[in-house]
């Protein structure tokens, strides 16, 4: 493995890379060997900005951000500003007046450890939304919900750079959420116990000597696997009621299963938690199965309204803050081939400049990743998640990179293979509902036997539907002994839930059969029929697509 997961490293101050004095010159090297190759390198400290320039002049200008005062204060391309309202003025005046030593600075204030109690009294007397921070012998009162975590996210996003491509490394209590914060939290050697218990990796050297060894390391560079235990995805519950994971972050996942099993449901629940977690991801979608992903926040989807934009353009919405869904369901074969080659092409491209997305998703993998297209993709890389009835038709590559195998079985069913294990569990619910095949069933034909064939009592209309849109026309416009003919057998539900394997839709349907068989007029009950359908659908949404923006 050589691909570069980690894009950024943010770095406490005292106690880690310094200690009682200015940085060592060994790890200002490393920070400026790092920021050369491209990484972000941050510093993110508790101490007040003014006090830590009159220290140590220059050292700002080191890195491509100053995260100050424990989260409260940004410093980012000669621009300082406070992310925070400053704490009440009234809390200096109280502890001056008791001869409290305090230092003031943007946001905070600064005192001893020594004088918590004193300052916990202050707090509670003055009624104030504030909270006391402790940072070895050191005390900080900020504003309620401040913290280096907050202000490392605030930082990042000004630089472009997800928190799930950086890296936190801190030493003391106020940098639990700093390290909280990153996809991958470090702690040196010489950490406080607390941290150290809680961090991802411990580094065998303290302070500087830890650090510079980091950002010169294999973890950095790509060479060396280092993934946090805090972020994973929860596909189901086994036998036990145990949650079984895998890790959100540097891992592949192939899903396998009959047709009609609860493949693209189960990628679908992958993808719905990554973008839950804040993951940048990317979804090739075929057969129109996960347009649903776009109700979460920071989704786009392209396609499902019948335009795609040229790949270039697409390209520029896969950031840190954005994932896409690509419902590739309305082009023909050799249009959706030429389309997705093309942005692969550069989304690799993106992927190495950048790092992200951090996950693609491919259901139907057999049709980008068989034999024919296994340029398009390099799935012996790291952050695939690929959706496949026919794995036989997969490359070698891809078996090969890929570490978790999940069978899915069919009725909520799945076994996960991995790591030396197999675990049968029951598959999740989902947060988005699942349309299976959306425009695949709308407006492409069926087989004639599988067909919804139109009946009088007591012989066929010859009407025969092969799509969704030609069901829903007949629908409209037959009559209503047809209506009750169908309703007395639950024949349109039936049909929706075994050809289209729609569960969802085939009860609504039932439902509405069940009222006409109960003596309900059905040209009344007709309308509620075809509305349900065209909900489910979105069929008024259905037009010609188009690849030229």
């Amino acid at each position: 493995m050589s691909f570069r997961y980690y894009r950024a490293v943010a770095l406490d101050l005292d106690g880690t890379i310094a200690c009682g004095g200015p940085p060592g010159e060994e790890v200002l090297a490393a920070v400026r060997d790092a920021r050369a190759g491209g990484i972000r390198v941050l510093l993110v400290s508790g101490r007040i900005l003014a006090e830590l320039e009159a220290e140590f002049p220059g050292l700002a200008g080191e890195f491509d951000a100053v995260v100050a005062e424990n989260g409260a204060v940004l410093a980012l391309s000669g621009v300082v500003r406070p992310l925070a309202r400053p704490v009440d003025p009234q809390l200096l005046r109280w502890l001056t007046e008791r001869g409290v030593a305090v230092r003031r600075g943007m946001v905070i204030l600064a005192l001893q450890a020594s004088a918590a109690h004193l300052a916990l009294d202050a707090v509670q007397d003055l009624r104030l939304d504030a909270q006391l921070v402790r940072n070895r012998g050191e005390l900080m009162v900020l504003p309620a919900g401040v913290t280096k975590g907050g202000g490392l996210v605030d930082a990042l996003s000004e630089l472009g750079v997800s928190p799930h491509s950086a890296i936190a490394v801190g030493d003391a209590e106020n940098d639990h959420a700093l390290l909280e914060a990153a996809e991958l939290g470090v702690a040196v050697s010489n950490a406080v116990d607390s941290l150290v218990a809680h961090a991802d990796l411990v580094l065998p050297a303290p302070n500087g000597v830890g650090v510079a060894a980091l950002l010169a390391g294999p973890v950095l560079g790509g060479t060396e696997l280092a993934v946090s235990g805090r972020w994973r995805i929860h596909l189901g519950i086994d036998g036990g009621g145990r949650t079984v994971t895998v890790p959100a972050a540097q891992t592949s996942v192939l899903i396998t299963g009959k047709p009609g099993a609860g493949k693209s449901y189960l990628a679908g629940l992958v993808a719905e938690q990554l973008i839950g977690m804040g993951y940048s991801i990317v979804v090739f979608d075929p057969e129109g199965d996960h347009t649903e992903l776009g109700m979460l926040n920071g989704t786009t989807v392209f396609g499902a309204d019948g335009r795609l934009p040229p790949p270039w353009e697409l390209i520029q919405f896969v950031r840190h803050d954005n994932s896409v869904v690509l419902d590739l369901s309305l082009l023909d074969d050799g249009r959706r081939n030429d389309y997705a080659r093309e942005v692969s092409r550069l989304l690799q491209h993106h992927r190495d400049r950048t790092g992200l997305p951090h996950w693609i998703v491919l259901d139907e993998a057999h049709w980008p990743l068989g034999r024919l297209h296994h340029h398009a993709f390099r799935p012996d890389g790291l952050g695939y998640c690929l959706a496949t009835y026919q794995p036989h038709e997969l490359t070698p590559a891809v078996a090969q990179g890929v570490q978790w195998h999940v069978t899915v079985c069919g009725d909520g069913e799945a076994v996960l293979g991995g790591a030396g294990v197999m675990t049968a569990f029951r598959i999740a619910d989902r947060r988005t509902d699942h349309v299976r095949h959306q425009h695949k069933y709308t407006s492409t034909d069926l087989p004639r036997y599988r067909g919804f064939h139109f009946r009088y009592d007591d012989g066929p209309t010859g009407a025969v539907a092969a799509n969704l849109n030609q069901f829903v026309d007949v629908l409209r416009h037959c009559d209503t002994g047809v209506l009750h003919h169908h309703s007395m057998g639950r024949d349109m539900s039936r049909w929706i839930r075994d050809v289209h394997r729609d569960q969802t839709l085939a009860g609504h349907l039932r439902r509405l059969e069940s009222r006409i068989a109960a003596g309900a007029p059905a040209g009344e009950v007709r309308p509620l029929l075809v509305k349900a359908i065209e909900q489910r659908y979105g069929l008024s949404k259905v037009t010609r697509i188009s690849t030229d923006g």
